[in-house]
């Protein structure tokens, strides 16, 4: 049984903890105790998603014409090109054969950020709701790529409107924008940032975390006598940070209200290893009492060929045999259905989170209200008060916020040979260590390459005379318990990309939610 508190603490302020354990008093817990919470405000230390977006139908050249140049622009929200979220369609030849769509999340649209470069999960999702997780590719001749891709989002600094230069770099004059975006990207080679073909859906979630090296924005303020921190009321939910009262505050200064709540996981686990052509289902758990839906989130670190879990995980055979795996997942309404197509066994490590692009529910009084008799749940002003969506939901005690236990930034120059793990993962390595205190915890490293950042892609090329080189647009980050070692590849050649720049660094996060 959970305990769950409103309180003004001596000398903090007003806090909210829910506490795994109902023996613990909440206000005597250390706040490095992450593994006796559920959710803690005092910590200060909570992950946060911006929002969610889908593209609003599929993409194909009957909903989005265009042609070879200058192609077809779009905004994808409200059909005006100043939206958040715009849209290039084109073929990729002058005869008109292969559709490409370039997607561009305009950061500098997106007010709630506040000046943060964040980076995001991306998903294509098909007509049934399955989506990618794993792309990994061995290829059976010389002069060919190995490659494997696990995310595909790209925070990206765009600011050329010609045709010519890094992919990544270029943004039609039409949209009036320069800047950072997200770019969604389906390819194998990290330095594009495009969709080749036709797609049902792309689904985006953007961290409130940076992928640069700047902290995580966290306002203090002087707790003030008379300062009202929380209010639950049938018009408003909100709890401000120690410091700021609910009648100002805003942004960051803001640990809950009714449209900001840090992010929840409702599944958590480890599937065994899944053999090509079967499936592995995952129910979801008696206490969720909503359908579970195509369009949330699942975060995934997959083990390929019983390798260890890494992001993304790399083919360390040799020869010339090809080898080719690809692993999926799809959120049914009673739970997550894995599947894997290929050569070799995968194992996934997933969290499933409460987010996505559910339209809230009516016609409800409540704010605060019991479920199944022992957990409280705290939902949106005038949402249904019998069957809230997950979107409705600020604070459920059945489910665990997701904290960042560790963070970070890496600069180049302290990568070392001496940490490598295998030089197929990167020449160079550096490690981090972490205490996960028991906690179900999921690593988030992003390359930094100064103008572009990106995680989860790594390739290697099988020269002619049977050497092979990891290039220098790749990561791969190997994932233990209690550590793990991060790998990037300056000064190798970039393949057939010319002028791709070294990575400077790598920016991460040790995600942590405590086990439901």
């Amino acid at each position: 049984m959970v305990s769950w508190i409103v309180a003004n603490k001596p000398g903090v302020g007003a806090v909210m903890k829910v506490n795994k354990y109902d023996s613990d008093w909440p206000l005597d817990v250390p706040n490095d105790a992450h593994n006796r919470f559920y959710f803690n405000s005092e910590a200060s230390n909570l992950s946060y998603v911006f929002g969610n977006f889908q593209t609003p139908q599929p993409l194909n050249k009957s909903n989005y014409p265009g042609g070879y140049l200058p192609g077809g622009m779009y905004g994808l929200q409200t059909g005006s090109l100043g939206d958040q979220w715009v849209m290039k369609s084109t073929y990729t030849t002058s005869n008109e054969t292969g559709t490409r769509y370039d997607i561009y999340g305009l950061i500098g649209r997106m007010p709630d950020l506040a000046g943060t470069i964040p980076f995001a999960e991306v998903k294509f999702i098909s007509a049934d709701g399955t989506s990618r997780i794993l792309w990994n590719n061995k290829p059976g001749s010389s002069s060919a790529y190995y490659f494997s891709v696990t995310n595909y989002g790209v925070t990206c600094y765009s600011t050329e409107t010609g045709t010519t230069g890094l992919g990544y770099r270029r943004i039609p004059s039409d949209f009036g924008y320069t800047g950072w975006c997200i770019r969604p990207s389906d390819t194998s080679a990290s330095f594009d940032t495009y969709l080749g073909g036709d797609k049902e859906y792309v689904n985006t979630m953007i961290w409130d975390l940076p992928c640069n090296n700047v902290p995580i924005p966290k306002p203090v303020g002087t707790p003030i006598a008379g300062q009202i921190a929380f209010e639950a009321s049938n018009n408003r939910i909100k709890m401000a940070r120690p410091g700021f009262s609910i009648d100002t505050a805003t942004g960051r200064q803001l640990i809950m209200d009714s449209d900001r709540t840090p992010i929840k996981c409702v599944m958590m686990g480890e599937t065994p290893a899944i053999a090509p052509g079967t499936s592995y289902f995952v129910e979801k758990p008696t206490s969720i009492d909503f359908d579970l839906s195509p369009s949330m989130v699942c975060d995934t670190i997959c083990s390929l060929n019983g390798w260890g879990f890494a992001i993304p995980p790399v083919n360390l055979n040799t020869g010339f045999d090809e080898q080719q795996t690809w692993a999926y997942y799809r959120v049914e309404h009673g739970g997550i259905r894995f599947s894997v197509v290929g050569t070799h066994s995968v194992a996934i490590r997933f969290m499933l989170y409460a987010t996505g692009v559910q339209g809230r529910t009516s016609g409800g009084s409540a704010v605060i209200r019991k479920v199944e008799g022992q957990y409280l749940q705290i939902k949106s002003p005038g949402s249904s008060d019998v069957a809230p969506g997950y979107n409705d939901i600020l604070l459920d005690t059945r489910f665990a916020a997701v904290t960042v236990l560790a963070e970070g930034y890496i600069p180049a120059s302290s990568f070392s040979a001496t940490n490598q793990v295998h030089w197929r993962y990167g020449n160079i390595a550096a490690r981090i260590d972490f205490d996960s205190q028991g906690l179900f915890v999921f690593p988030k490293v992003i390359v930094d390459f100064g103008d572009m950042f990106r995680q989860g892609n790594h390739t290697m090329y099988l020269s002619p005379g049977g050497g092979v080189e990891v290039l220098r647009h790749s990561m791969a980050t190997v994932v233990n318990s209690d550590h793990c070692i991060v790998h990037i590849s300056p000064g190798n050649s970039a393949g057939s990309v010319t002028g791709f720049p070294d990575p400077v660094g790598v920016r991460y996060y040790i995600l942590g939610a405590t086990t439901l």
